[in-house]
C-alpha cells in the first residue's frame, strides 16, 4: 500500500507479473516489467517518492509514480531474492532489503541476510551474517520492521529460524528471549507510539501475542490467540489488527481481529 495514498496498492502474482490499482481495488492495471522479471516480489516507497520492487536478486525502481520500472541493482552475488524491503522515515535515502536463502534450488550460505544501501540504491552493505550463521537452510527474512521512535531499534522476522532483534540500528542481533525464542515464523510490527519502541509479536507454536519494550528481552502477553499479518493505524496507536488463519493447508478460513 502507497503510505501516502491507501487507494494506491501493488500486488506481485506468481508468473503473471505486478499489478497495481488507484481506486482502492476496484480496478486492477498490468504494470509492465522487464521481461526478466516474471516473479515480482515487494513493492515499496521510499520517503523520497520513488517505488522500490525487488525481483528475484535485482531491485528495479521507478520515478514515475509506478508507471515504469527500470533495473537499479543487484544485491549479492548468490542469486538469492529480495523478500521484503524498508525504510527509515528518518533517514530518507536508507533502504533495507531481506534476502532469501531458500529461494534457489539449492540453498547456500555465505551471505549476510541483510543489505543495506545509505544512498538511495546506489550502493549496498551487506549485513546480518550473524543471522546467517544461526539460521543455515532454508530460510528467508520475512519481515523488516523499525521502531518509529528510534530506528536503532529493529526486529527480523525469518522463516523458519524465528525472531531477531537489533539495538544498534541493524549492526548485530540477538534472537528474542522466550517465549519467543522459537525457530517457527514470528510475525513482529512495533506500534506507532511516540514515547517508546513497543514490538508485537506472536509465534504459531506460543498461541499467543505478546509485547516488548526491552528489545525482545522479555515480553509480556498482550493476548490469548496467535496473530499473524499485524497491522496498526498510524492515527489510533492502540488499534491492532491481525489474522488468524484456521487451515494453514489452503489459507481458506480465516479471522480478523482487532483491538479497539
Amino acid at each position: 500500500m502507497d503510505p501516502d495514498d491507501p487507494n494506491v496498492l501493488f500486488a506481485g502474482t506468481t508468473e503473471r507479473g505486478l499489478y497495481r490499482t488507484r481506486d482502492g481495488g476496484r480496478y486492477w492495471e498490468f504494470v509492465d516489467l522487464p521481461y526478466e522479471c516474471a516473479f515480482p516480489e515487494p513493492v515499496g516507497k521510499s520517503p523520497t517518492g520513488i517505488y522500490y520492487l525487488g525481483c528475484r536478486d535485482k531491485l528495479y525502481r521507478s520515478i514515475d509514480g509506478g508507471e515504469t520500472f527500470e533495473k537499479f541493482a543487484t544485491l549479492g552475488s548468490m542469486g538469492r531474492g529480495i523478500i521484503t524491503i524498508a525504510f527509515d522515515e528518518r533517514l530518507p535515502d536508507r533502504i533495507w532489503a531481506g534476502m532469501c536463502e531458500g529461494c534457489e534450488e539449492y540453498p547456500r550460505d555465505g551471505e549476510g541476510f541483510l543489505f543495506l544501501s545509505d544512498d538511495g540504491g546506489q550502493t549496498w552493505q551487506e549485513l546480518g551474517q550473524e543471522l546467517d550463521a544461526s539460521c543455515r537452510g532454508a530460510c528467508a527474512v520475512w519481515d523488516i520492521d523499525i521502531c518509529p521512535n528510534d530506528p536503532e531499534q529493529m526486529a527480523v522476522s525469518i522463516y523458519p529460524c524465528g525472531l531477531f532483534t537489533s539495538s544498534d540500528g541493524g549492526i548485530s542481533w540477538r534472537r528474542a528471549a522466550a517465549p519467543l525464542d522459537g525457530n517457527v515464523l514470528s510475525s513482529a510490527a512495533y506500534a506507532p507510539t511516540a514515547d517508546r519502541c513497543r514490538l508485537y509479536a506472536g509465534e504459531q507454536g506460543v498461541y499467543g501475542l505478546y509485547y516488548t519494550e526491552d528489545a525482545g528481552r522479555s515480553w509480556t502477553l498482550e493476548y490469548n490467540k496467535y496473530l499473524d499479518d499485524l497491522f496498526f493505524n498510524p492515527y489510533l496507536p492502540q488499534m491492532i489488527y491481525g489474522i488468524i488463519i484456521h487451515n494453514m493447508g489452503n489459507d481458506e478460513e480465516f479471522e480478523l481481529h482487532a483491538k479497539k
